[in-house]
């Protein structure tokens, strides 16, 4: 892992050879995934044509009017369904279980493990 202050001279000197900054960046977020997907969402909507505005016209002023939501919002939540997100829940890092965290655990001597050490 090259972000370990162990390491730090290392990249400091990869750096320096090569001639290239290095910035560390953490895994993509879920939500970070969900805009991006948003971004292509609204370029596939605004490639739609405007034909088929008639056929939903109807159903998108019912939807206005008996929602609390403003436009935008509505528009926002479209976005997401059409993507395929109903809801964005915080993600396990290494193996995406939901509602869970990675923890990074560093001692300064190694941990026995059922006294093999």
């Amino acid at each position: 892992m090259l972000y370990e202050p162990r390491y730090k001279h290392s990249v400091s000197r990869l750096e320096r050879e090569s001639g290239v900054k290095f910035e560390h960046i953490s895994a993509p977020q879920p939500t970070d995934v969900a805009q991006s997907a948003g971004s292509e969402a609204a370029d596939a909507i605004a490639s739609v044509s405007d034909s088929v505005i008639p056929i939903f016209r109807q159903q998108a002023e019912q939807l206005l009017s008996s929602s609390s939501l403003s436009a935008a919002d509505l528009l926002a939540k479209a976005l997401a369904k059409a993507v395929g997100y109903t809801d964005i829940k915080k993600r396990l890092l290494l193996s995406s279980l939901e509602d869970y965290s990675t923890l990074h655990l560093q001692t300064s001597r190694p941990i026995g493990h059922l006294g093999l050490l």
